[in-house]
């Protein structure tokens, strides 16, 4: 690590000029070195540091925000959360309120002092009243609530007639003072009186500053790569870090602090990692992270891998540190995952701890960590595995002797195993000289099951193949088709409970094989040439048999069949069973899904008549809390019997397409995996994740025959004569998948119920004159409902006409 660490300062210094010895500027850009030097660079730091490096963690996915949804700017500067429940973004050209859907943008106007002092925005924070601080390059404002203005705040240095102008971000202590770095200054704002005392900096070293206040209240600036500890009662600076050290080896350019759950203060570095505070010494130690450039952390856990640090700068602008295991998290840029990491670098990371919401701001946009936003895992196959189209994921069975291992079928591209925990994917397609591994007698896999006995069982082109996960070694049985001019499938396979092992085909119908001596028989069933859709066996031993004319249900103690499920006007296509807890028999059709009894008679049906959205089942699973999971040709549905009631699940949920009609299995450990073209999803259906935080909600605008009009919180909106359209315009501030919310509303003496809508806009026309209150609700995605009730006094004036004086 001290080589890679060493390296890294020569190279910054090298390739990454800075301007007067500073960090580089939010502005700015690097734009000397060559992109090859800078990969090499890169690829330096990581593989001397040591550390073990991993892809972007499984479950976590980033949502993306930029100038085509609303922001000024796509080079994020600041990131705050106001009081209302507003996301604030600080950018270099202009200010962003954002309520989960929409954004509004705030820019300086000329002339106009209550306007943003300046388009680029420094920094974001909250003062201990709640008021919203906004430093900028040209002075410091305060976002009014009530007006919904700024108001500027003044700041001069003692005998000086122009005022400080850029300012770093200001960080308050437990006594209510905002401490920042303005141009050559150390300031401590009064946030109750807004009076700055003004403490010169060490020297004038000009670079991009910034500023801490740890919980104990100790007080910790950079400025110019250098980081100092402040005394505010000798006015006295202690030096710590940076590129002032006597140590040619040490001097890294030092940039952002943070603090950990246990009250133990980090710094970031240009060059050398992260760098924690001693304690018993009072001086910063070298920690043995992984990637030596580092400019922002942020500390945070995860249910999984416990104590993390969000950290930009790597290789791709953004990593994670796991605390326990120490491992570096890389979020390297997957063109096909559109919720990968962009490969910009990480200006600044918020945490919303009232939704446990990350926001990352970055050179390319906002994006958004939130753990109940997605209800599936979603893995991506690598493009060395997956490139085409012939990569559709056909099965997948759990290593029976190898915790995280699973084994993975895929048409056109054979057998994978797949390491969970490293997340690699190895193919078997081909015969791999170095490990002796040989391959399949096929590319063409179209289903894989696991036996008793350890094995792994594979349905290929023309063959059946059993393979044994510990010698990896192959056994081909090649069935009997007498059909000639036909391209044979094995489509499906079933281990039956006498330890047979049955499969269908694409033409020829059904087969059985005894894996002790290899023998197979066909099974003639009723003489016809049958496409096998998905097999199952009955608490009898029966073999169901599924195909395009309903399903048969064949005996094989007596060698019977009973055709089930066909008539003549609807074709019953079978594409899989399922069997409840009461023995019930589930049958999905590509009319719906349908229960039988066991003289075969219908007993229950659903279809889009009662609740689906598309009548096409694939597949059909049935988890450990008696919820029903439906593969459709239109999403994801979840069927719970005993009420009826139907969830649905699509695209915006984390699936990787609507149509499902891949691999569908519920493994061991009650996750369910969902098979698509080079990906799959997986769920653990007993805790999809939920949103239980309530949305909020704001009034933001409210206008009269179409035309804003001021208004001020808490007052009644007053209509006169003559004003007979009136809009209130809300921000229901949920941010797990907005697309979701529901506003709810009612206006009192008018309304007789509460109305839903998807929409932000509530209009009322030709009111009588009187007064109203408008009540407002919302409910989040997940169906949590706001805590309190909007209310917004109305007050119309009648024309003169329809008062009583004119009557009388």
């Amino acid at each position: 690590m001290l080589f890679a660490k060493k390296i890294s300062n020569v190279f910054a210094n090298a390739f990454f000029p800075l301007k007067d010895g500073g960090l580089p500027g939010p502005a700015r850009q690097f734009t000397w070195c060559p992109p090859i030097i800078g990969i090499a660079l890169f690829a330096l730091f990581f593989f001397a540091a040591g550390i073990p490096l991993f892809a972007q963690p499984e479950g976590v996915a980033l949502r993306h925000y930029t100038t085509d949804d609303g922001l000024s700017h796509n080079f994020i500067t600041g990131i705050a959360r106001d009081t209302q429940g507003f996301m604030w973004f600080g950018t270099v050209d202009g200010l962003t309120r954002f309520d989960g859907k929409r954004c509004t943008i705030f820019r300086p106007r000329e002339g106009d002092t209550s306007s943003l002092p300046f388009r680029q925005v420094n920094g974001l924070s909250l003062d201990p009243l709640g008021r919203l601080w906004i430093t900028t390059g040209r002075g410091i404002c305060i976002w009014d609530y009530v007006d919904r203005h700024f108001h500027r705040v003044p700041l001069y240095a003692p005998g000086q007639t122009k005022p400080i102008l850029s300012t770093s971000t200001f960080y308050f202590d437990k006594d209510g003072f905002g401490w920042a770095v303005g141009d050559t200054f150390l300031i401590r704002m009064d946030c109750r009186t807004l009076r700055a005392t003004i403490y010169p900096t060490p020297q004038n070293m000009g670079g991009t500053p910034s500023n801490f206040v740890d919980s104990k209240g100790r007080v910790w600036m950079s400025v110019a790569g250098n980081v100092f500890r402040f005394f505010p009662e000798t006015a006295s600076y202690e030096f710590q870090l940076g590129r002032m050290s006597p140590d040619p080896a040490k001097r890294y350019s030092a940039g952002s602090f943070a603090e950990d759950e246990h009250g133990r203060v980090w710094c970031s570095t240009w060059g050398g990692g992260l760098f924690k505070l001693n304690e018993e010494t009072g001086k910063f130690e070298d920690y043995p992270d992984g990637p030596a450039i580092t400019t922002v952390i942020l500390f945070d856990r995860h249910p999984v891998a416990g104590p993390i640090v969000w950290a930009g700068g790597g290789v791709h602008g953004l990593y994670w540190l796991t605390l326990l295991e120490k491992e570096g998290v890389q979020f390297p840029l997957r063109p096909k995952e559109p919720f990968s990491h962009n490969n910009t670098l990480t200006r600044c990371i918020f945490k919303d701890t009232l939704t446990n919401i990350v926001w990352i701001g970055t050179d390319g946009g906002v994006e958004k960590y939130d753990p109940n936003d997605l209800k599936f895992t979603r893995i991506m196959l690598p493009d060395t595995i997956a490139p085409d189209q012939f990569s559709a994921i056909s099965g997948i069975v759990p290593d029976p002797n190898v915790p995280d291992r699973y084994w993975i079928s895929i048409w056109g591209k054979g057998l994978i195993e797949w390491d969970r925990r490293r997340k690699e994917f190895q193919t078997y397609n081909l015969y791999n000289k170095s490990s002796g591994h040989p391959r399949p007698f096929s590319d063409e896999i179209f289903d894989i099951i696991s036996d008793k006995h350890g094995k792994i069982w594979l349905a290929e082109l023309k063959t059946v193949e059993e393979f044994d996960p510990v010698t990896k070694r192959f056994r081909t049985f090649r069935p009997n088709f007498p059909t000639q001019g036909i391209n044979h499938k094995v489509l499906n396979l079933l281990e039956g409970r006498d330890g047979r092992i049955w499969f269908g085909s694409n033409y020829e119908g059904l087969y059985w094989l005894d894996p002790a001596s290899g023998h197979m028989e066909y099974v003639p069933l009723d003489g016809k040439k049958r496409y096998v859709r998905a097999l199952k066996e009955d608490s009898k031993g029966r073999i169901l048999i599924g195909d395009s004319a309903g399903f048969l249900r064949y005996d094989p103690s007596n060698g019977r069949y009973e055709h089930l499920l066909q008539t003549d006007s609807i074709n019953y296509g079978c594409n899989d069973f399922a069997f409840d807890r009461q023995n019930r028999l589930w049958v999905a059709t590509f009319d719906g899904l349908y229960c039988l009894n066991d003289s075969g008679r219908v007993t229950f049906s659903l279809t889009t008549r009662n609740g689906l959205q598309n009548n096409v089942v694939n597949a059909i699973e049935i988890d450990r809390e008696d919820r029903f999971w439906l593969g459709t040709g239109n999403g994801l549905h979840r069927f719970y019997p005993p009420t009826g009631r139907i969830d649905v699940y699509h695209r915006m949920d984390g699936l990787f397409d609507n149509d499902i009609s891949g691999a569908f299995r519920m493994l061991p450990n009650g996750e369910l995996f969902i098979g698509f073209q080079d990906a799959f999803n997986l769920a653990n259906t007993s805790h999809l994740p939920l949103n239980p935080a309530p949305p909020r909600l704001a009034l933001t605008d409210v206008a009269v025959l179409n035309k804003p009009v001021p208004w001020r919180m808490g007052e009644p909106v007053v209509l006169q004569p003559g004003e007979n359209v009136v809009t209130f315009d809300f921000s229901v501030l949920s941010y797990t998948q907005p697309e979701k919310t529901l506003l709810a509303y009612k206006l009192e003496g008018f309304d007789p119920d509460w109305v839903e809508t998807r929409q932000n806009i509530i209009t009322y026309t030709n009111l009588d004159g009187g007064n109203y209150t408008l009540l407002v609700k919302a409910r989040n995605g997940d169906g949590f409902w706001s805590r309190e009730i909007a209310r917004v006094p109305l007050h119309v004036i009648p024309p003169f006409r329809k008062t009583i004086w004119f009557r009388l």
